[in-house]
């Protein structure tokens, strides 16, 4: 019986160890615009501006969901200013995190590599706020559709 509980905890243990190696891996994004904050069919510079103008109670909610929410404001503030340029991220390019709507929520996932087949066009801000430096990249799926 002594043996039976142990073998039964080391099974447990096993199970455990294996599943927090699962939830360490990698997450491979291959494509974007799925779910998406704003319709993306304006040019950037004005999609851009209706994410700060309808979506910036969802943006926040994003960044303290990611654990940065000293970064929220500095960030809305490139957007407004439209101080952003265009760039591309390679395939296998990792992001910390990355923040999305699906079925009327925020959510968040992290740890990602960009495994799709061409390099994913973004729009690319940089900025240090707190004497702490910040990168972002937004997909840019005007783009994408170019």
């Amino acid at each position: 019986m002594k043996n039976k509980k142990r073998a039964l905890f080391i099974f447990i243990g096993i199970l455990i160890l294996l599943s927090l190696n699962t939830f360490a891996e990698t997450k491979k994004l291959k494509e974007v615009g799925r779910f998406r904050f704003i319709d993306t069919n304006l040019p950037a510079d004005q999609w851009m501006q209706a994410l700060t103008d309808r979506y910036a109670e969802d943006v926040k909610i994003g960044f303290t969901l990611a654990g940065y929410p000293d970064a929220y404001v500095p960030f809305m503030d490139q957007v407004r200013q439209s101080a952003f340029e265009e760039g591309t991220v390679p395939v296998g390019g990792t992001m910390q995190w990355m923040v999305f709507r699906s079925q009327g929520k925020i959510k968040l996932v992290q740890d990602l590599e960009w495994a799709g087949s061409e390099p994913l066009p973004v729009l690319y801000f940089a900025f240090a706020s707190d004497n702490k430096n910040y990168e972002f990249v937004i997909p840019n799926t005007e783009a994408c559709r170019a």
